[in-house]
């Protein structure tokens, strides 16, 4: 398979122009225009520099994500700076910081830089880019996410319960679901949120849980930082920051574009042009 049908490949999955991988790449859009037409035949160093920005590497035939969750994790601290801004204006957009806890902070970073390249991450912020950003990590760092060591118990349908009962037997816990799905279930981001401990297998364990198929339990997925910082706290439980919540609720939902677009501009982004 030649270079350019991987570039047209990871633009596809993307939906990004030319000139928006070039960007993230570092390189001119000439550089990608004349790959993809097959007039360059570029080196592996600019070919797998190229892929690496936009996340995703060779599998075979195609191109496919990375599975890095620092990509995730980076998009995580974006909306929670947004959401904490008021008005039109987020200059802490420029000034984000990884938490000392957070193993290879350098990784979450480099997404900064790449998506302020890209024009995704601004001062001023606009929701057709922040939707272009947050779908972008949802898709790279999917897989990974997904396959996160946890088990899963219980009946899905009483996540609340479980959360309350994690919560009286003194575990370090975090709901990845808004406030008002506690209230309402159609509310929440996902039919059944995750909930992060530290050990999965020990909470199972002293509460004496049985294991459930997936879709079916409450997936227990073990605390990789930054999930259990930053807690909100909605009706006695204890949830995970706003920004976490969306970045989940996406990713294991498989969402679109447009729900992506339409979930920001829900959260009380439709104030952003």
């Amino acid at each position: 398979m030649e270079a350019a049908e991987y570039l047209r490949d990871v633009r596809r999955q993307l939906d990004l122009d030319r000139a928006t991988l070039a960007r993230l790449g570092g390189v001119s859009p000439s550089t990608i225009g004349r790959i993809e037409k097959l007039e360059l035949d570029p080196t592996w160093g600019t070919f797998s520099g190229i892929l690496e920005a936009a996340g995703f590497q060779i599998s075979g035939t195609r191109a496919a994500p990375t599975g890095n969750p620092s990509a995730a994790v980076a998009a995580r601290f974006v909306l929670d700076a947004v959401f904490l801004e008021e008005g039109p204006r987020c200059p802490g957009l420029l000034e984000l910081e990884v938490p000392e806890t957070m193993a290879e902070p350098d990784r979450v970073r480099l997404w900064w830089e790449r998506w302020q390249r890209a024009g995704w991450l601004s001062a001023t912020p606009t929701l057709l880019r922040l939707s272009d950003l947050v779908r972008s990590a949802v898709i790279i760092s999917g897989p990974g996410r997904r396959a996160m060591p946890g088990v899963t118990v219980g009946d899905g349908r009483r996540w609340r319960e479980l959360a309350l009962r994690i919560d009286e037997a003194g575990f370090d816990y975090a709901v990845s679901e808004n406030a008002a799905a506690l209230e309402s279930p159609g509310a929440g981001y996902s039919p059944i949120p995750r909930i992060y401990v530290l050990d999965p297998e020990m909470v199972a364990s002293v509460l004496h849980l049985e294991h459930s198929a997936p879709g079916q339990g409450v997936p227990l997925i073990a605390a990789d930082a930054p999930e259990l910082d930053d807690p909100v706290s909605g009706h006695a439980l204890r949830l995970t920051s706003p920004g976490q919540a969306i970045i989940d609720g996406l990713i294991d939902t498989h969402a679109s574009y447009w729900k992506v677009f339409r979930l920001l501009k829900f959260h009380d982004l439709g104030t952003f042009p």
